[in-house]
């Protein structure tokens, strides 16, 4: 299309783009190499960098001089027709020395050890995801791909998405969602040159853990006899669940598009059907809280999960700016005013620092 019709055709390889160093990767992901006119890719997500930096090729930087170039008096000087100046390649005239950490880490390793450290990373996610299919709860619904590996709980939205609530507020592993084919699912990314099949085998041990925890709240929720005959009515959806106990596993602020409450059936590999409520409004205000996968200091002792801020838990301010952040989330949302004592069993806070911080959010909002 774009050889046809004479379009600029840039590949935006943030990820997948560290692997090319491989030439098997270039082959299998990159056919179209040759006919591209732009190039860029994160060396921060599986490079071995720290943020921010992005490398940037471009087949003919005609287009960027002319489009960039300046040439005041004051900008030239003796090596200015002898040298690549790249404040023509771009708007601002100055950056940052980006390209010295990629330049070090290339030196460092060299080609051949970088080479192993992305073979080995899409070796460790074959290895996670032979797990995951090894247990009949779950499944893949694409992949893996190179050190990334989706999963999610076979059934309705809400259990993949309780089930990463709950590993995101033990600090343990983080791991991100994202929705595949209207599906929401967990990311599961290699992204550290210490990881071990020890480390991924002990992942999987907490996901299991989780799951086997909110399947068991699932399964005690369905009266016996419940599936000796199909549901039919709203009305005899509403008679069943009449009388159970709130769930204490809840999804607050649910990314899945369940809004409503309805009964969802799943099946696992022991042939029962269960029952999973979605969280309804006036759970969620009830519950003053957003769901876990918001932002949380996590433990910086992390070794695995994406691309993200992993913070030091001790870390006093970092805790304060996340607490004023899903307090402003709050208020924003539901129009609440949360009193002290609100505050302090819904964020954790004690009565002294729930205190201050609705005299800050009082003093916030006034301006």
């Amino acid at each position: 299309v774009s050889l046809n019709f004479n379009v600029w055709l840039h590949v935006d390889a943030a990820y997948a783009g560290s692997s090319f160093i491989c030439p098997e990767y270039r082959d299998r992901w990159f056919k179209s190499r040759q006919r591209i006119d732009s190039f860029v890719f994160n060396p921060s997500k599986w490079f071995l960098c720290c943020f921010d930096i992005t490398a940037f090729w471009v087949a003919d930087s005609t287009t960027l001089h002319n489009a960039f170039s300046v040439n005041p008096l004051y900008l030239q000087h003796k090596m200015s027709n002898k040298a690549i100046d790249f404040m023509h390649w771009q708007i601002p005239l100055s950056k940052k020395f980006r390209a010295l950490k990629l330049w070090f880490v290339i030196r460092y390793f060299g080609v051949e050890k970088m080479q192993e450290y992305i073979r080995r990373h899409e070796q460790l996610a074959k290895y996670f995801a032979r797990l995951v299919l090894s247990d009949d709860r779950f499944e893949i619904p694409v992949g893996p791909f190179l050190g990334l590996c989706i999963f999610r709980l076979k059934g309705p939205n809400e259990l993949t998405e309780t089930l990463l609530a709950q590993i995101t507020s033990e600090g343990l592993v983080y791991m991100v969602p994202a929705t595949f084919l209207k599906d929401f699912i967990i990311r599961f990314t290699v992204t550290s040159q210490d990881t071990t099949e020890a480390d991924i085998d002990r992942d999987w041990g907490i996901i299991r853990k989780w799951a086997e925890i909110i399947l068991d709240k699932v399964r005690k929720t369905v009266p016996p006899g419940f599936f000796t005959k199909p549901i039919t009515s709203k009305t005899e959806q509403e008679e069943i669940f009449t009388n159970l106990e709130e769930d204490d596993l809840k999804i607050n602020e649910l990314q899945s598009n369940a809004t409503e409450d309805r009964v969802f059936t799943h099946r696992l590999s022991d042939g029962y059907q269960y029952v999973v409520r979605s969280s309804r409004t006036d759970v969620q205000l009830r519950n003053v809280r957003l769901s876990k996968v918001s932002l949380w200091p996590l433990n910086e002792e992390i070794v695995n999960g994406s691309f993200a801020t992993a913070m030091d838990n001790k870390k006093a301010l970092a805790r304060l700016l996340c607490y004023i952040t899903w307090v402003l989330r709050i208020y924003r949302r539901w129009s609440l005013k949360p009193t002290e004592s609100t505050l302090a069993s819904s964020l954790q806070l004690d009565e002294t620092r729930a205190h201050n911080l609705i005299e800050f959010l009082k003093k916030l909002t006034a301006n």
